[in-house]
């Protein structure tokens, strides 16, 4: 049945089951949403500045938009996008207190920030440098 989140949804059963009965069929077609994908993508766009839908110009009239917050390079997107599934699905948690990972069984814990940039191993701690310039005298 159509929502008002998704007014036009459209249900194709694509894949016959022999071995599936029709309750179970019936219930997965009242399931079938792409909620939880919009979900992402509103999160991507909403955490990720240069994913933001463009903004409009002051010379609006003109129909002109401004991308300012895009990459010039479009290999930084997929950069962004994978650090992004990285975090989002190990280490944000739902209110459940669970991570995607940790739902699927991937995960025991959510990790740290530290975990998923040195995997591993420890922190690495930057050495410590001398201050040049002269000496003061007191």
């Amino acid at each position: 049945m159509p929502t008002a989140q998704e007014p036009g949804r459209e249900v194709r059963w694509i894949t016959e089951n022999a071995e599936m009965d029709l309750d179970d069929k019936a219930r997965l077609y009242l399931a079938a949403s792409v909620a939880q994908v919009d979900n992402v993508f509103q999160l991507t766009r909403r955490f990720l500045s240069a994913l933001e839908r463009p903004i409009d110009t002051a010379s609006g009239r003109w129909q002109q938009v401004w991308y300012g917050y895009a990459p010039y390079n479009p290999d930084m997107v997929r950069k962004y996008l994978d650090v992004f599934r990285a975090v989002n699905n190990f280490i944000h948690t739902g209110v459940d207190g669970a991570t995607p990972a940790m739902r699927l069984g991937f995960a025991s814990k959510p990790l740290d920030y530290a975990d998923l940039l040195w995997p591993g191993e420890k922190i690495p701690v930057p050495k410590r440098t001398r201050r040049k310039g002269r000496a003061l005298k007191l």
